[in-house]
């Protein structure tokens, strides 16, 4: 992969090519009370039409802000949750996790420094708490509540300081929905060979019957770092599994520090990947079926990546895509990455960086990927109007349309509409019209064309939709790509555009020859020929919309 040089902040650093700006940055979200020192996004949830960032508060016993769905599809303040008991330095919102109907907070120093879980439900209105719970043998100091997962009427909650066996081995502790709608405790679970430090419940997560849970401090054979798997049996009866060691790390990489279950496959990070310099790096393991063992199929890590990027230190893993936090990358500036399934590998095809981003920023905290696919990724310590480290929350389209930025007639005319026209299917109109010769016998023809830049690394193909009409009977309409190999308009694809009003989508192969390495660029031909003119005038083109997509 080729690198790029860009200045951030006044220093040079090495970028990923093609990412050479944020991919696609759909929305930046502030704390409606941001003050200085807030960190506003240490933590993020979102499912459906709702998202919760949580931050510390000016009384420092923490909050969770709430955001609602607008009716454009964007997010849109709706309102503070608090503990009603809250004291200072209780880290009210130190976890979070989100189901249908219900919100589950933890406050890992509440109930005199035991931890505890605070229950919200949507009551049509607004969001109230209903419910508030610790562990039972939780010890002094568990952490209960800094790390939480739910799937239906489960609930899992890590205490990784808690205590069994050794000194901060840790436990995780499982809730279920009684007929009441109350969350009452159905297990405490502790690794079989629970070790000092080992911090067992740091990160958890499940999926039906199958419960996850790193221990990034367990130092079993020089290799610090597990994934626990539990599983849920016919008679509710919870057991230990399978312990999860990751090949090809090294002998300080906190392997569990976070974790992703979806389906048959498990994510884990080792963020001091390798011998504690922190590059990091991101264990991907599979099953044949549910019930069966997890075995390791890939190890995923940047291209260029550096000390203290600190890759995988927080993450998410919904349909089939891992965003991984990298808080160090940049002079600590921060980003995300985002690794897609493709066949029996893995590649990585986007990085997220905040627009007008800075060091120290540490971006890459909080992250949630939202039902819509988009990416919610904070920067907690970011200063800006709010005051320094007031901390922001960033929404990434991770499949965003490539960012036409020039417009050009080469023949004919530009009669009305621009860029802004072609960005969406809406009856505004980019209207072009054909170089006149004024002859019937020969040919009118109109040619545009379009400069692009995508964020995509490492695509396989480019999609382009073209939806429009001219004014004459039928157009032969041409799409050309430039070869930046060969530096050559190279002709992809040949339709008639017709009177009627139509949209046309075409899948172009060897993305690559057409991507300009370094900045992503794209550069689109559209030539119309119109061979016996009905329109003598010249023709109209009325492009409604052209998208190219890097896919």
């Amino acid at each position: 992969m080729t690198l790029a040089l860009r200045l951030v902040a006044g220093a040079v650093v090495a970028a990923l090519g093609a990412a050479a700006a944020a991919q696609c940055q759909a929305q930046r979200l502030l704390a409606t009370d941001g003050a200085p020192g807030l960190n506003f996004g240490r933590n993020i949830v979102s499912r459906g039409d709702w998202c919760f960032a949580s931050c510390d508060s000016p009384d420092e016993q923490g909050e969770v802000h709430v955001f609602g769905r607008s009716a454009g599809g964007g997010w849109e303040p709706s309102g503070i949750l608090r503990a009603r008991d809250g004291q200072r330095g209780d880290a009210f919102g130190s976890a979070l996790a989100l189901r249908a109907g219900s919100l589950f907070v933890g406050a890992q120093y509440a109930n005199g420094n035991h931890g505890a879980v605070y229950v919200f439900d949507f009551d049509g209105t607004r969001w109230i708490e209903v419910q508030k719970f610790t562990g039972q043998g939780a010890q002094l100091g568990a952490g209960f509540g800094g790390s939480l997962a739910v799937d239906g009427g489960t609930l899992v909650v890590g205490a990784p300081f808690d205590y069994t066996r050794n000194t901060q081995d840790g436990a995780v502790y499982i809730f279920e929905r009684n007929q009441s709608g109350q969350w009452v405790q159905k297990a405490r679970l502790t690794a079989n060979d629970g070790r000092v430090f080992a911090r067992l419940g740091h990160s958890v997560d499940i999926e039906g019957d199958t419960v996850v849970a790193g221990a990034p401090g367990d130092w079993t054979n020089s290799q610090p770092g597990a994934v626990y798997v539990f599983k849920r049996d016919g008679g509710g009866v919870w057991s230990q599994v399978q312990k999860i060691r990751q090949q090809g790390g090294s002998n300080e990489d906190e392997l569990g520090i976070s974790v992703g279950l979806e389906g048959n496959m498990l994510v884990a990070g080792a963020y001091r990947y390798p011998d504690e310099i922190d590059v990091g790096a991101i264990f991907v393991f599979e099953r044949a079926a549910t019930g069966q063992a997890f075995f390791q199929t890939a190890m995923l890590t940047l291209p260029d990546g550096a000390p203290d990027d600190a890759l995988g230190r927080h993450l998410d893993f919904r349909f089939g895509r891992i965003v991984a936090g990298s808080r160090g990358r940049y002079l600590y500036r921060g980003g995300a990455y985002v690794w897609e399934k493709r066949g029996l590998g893995w590649r990585l095809i986007g990085e997220l960086l905040a627009e007008g981003g800075a060091p120290i920023d540490r971006m890459g905290w909080g992250i949630s990927i939202a039902d819509d696919g988009t990416a919610i990724v904070g920067s907690h310590q970011e200063d800006n109007e709010n005051g320094e480290q007031a901390g922001a929350v960033y929404v990434f389209d991770l499949d965003c349309p490539a960012e036409i930025r020039e417009l050009t007639v080469l023949e004919g005319q530009l009669l009305s509409g621009g860029i802004p026209e072609l960005r969406h299917s809406d009856d505004s109109y980019l209207v072009t019209r054909a170089k006149v010769t004024g002859q019937v016998s020969q040919p009118h023809l109109m040619r545009l064309r379009l400069g692009a830049t995508t964020r995509r690394l490492n695509p396989d193909t480019i999609e382009i939709r073209v939806e429009g009409r001219i004014t004459d009977v039928s157009a032969q309409t041409t799409l050309f790509l430039r070869d930046w190999v060969t530096d050559d308009l190279v002709a992809v694809s040949q339709y008639p555009m017709t009177m009627e009003e139509n949209a046309r989508t075409f899948t172009v192969p060897n993305a690559s020859r057409f991507i300009r390495s370094g900045d992503g660029r794209i550069e689109l031909e559209v030539r119309q020929i119109v061979f016996f003119p009905f329109t003598l005038g010249g023709f109209r083109t009325y492009f409604d919309q052209i998208e190219i997509h890097a896919r």
